[in-house]
């Protein structure tokens, strides 16, 4: 899966071409989301679950989707869980070359 921005950006290209594409957070992975961040309460992790600032996790959202999710911050009472895809916000830069069109 590709972001759309990319895709957009190879439209036309052929074998042997290069360039340089900038993608805005919208054709990328969207803007950040306050709304997918969210605190829990450290009991409802297990008790032998790693936490670190960036480490990423697992969990089923009510749907029973698996979700990835970063932790953001902890102290001896909460954790915060970030929802958002770690590139999500930011404005990407690629350079692009086509090797060989399948």
């Amino acid at each position: 899966m590709v972001i759309i921005g990319f895709d957009e950006a190879v439209v036309g290209m052929a074998a042997g071409d290069s360039k340089s594409v900038t993608i805005p957070p919208e054709r990328g992975y969207g803007p950040r989301q306050d709304e997918v961040i969210k605190q829990i309460e450290r009991s409802e992790l297990p008790d032998d679950m790693p936490l670190d600032v960036g480490l990423q996790v697992q969990a089923h959202g009510p749907d029973g989707q698996t979700m990835v999710l970063t932790i953001a911050a902890f102290d001896d009472a909460t954790v915060t869980l970030d929802g958002n895809p770690p590139l999500a916000g930011q404005e990407l830069t690629f350079e692009i070359e086509v090797v060989e069109i399948g």
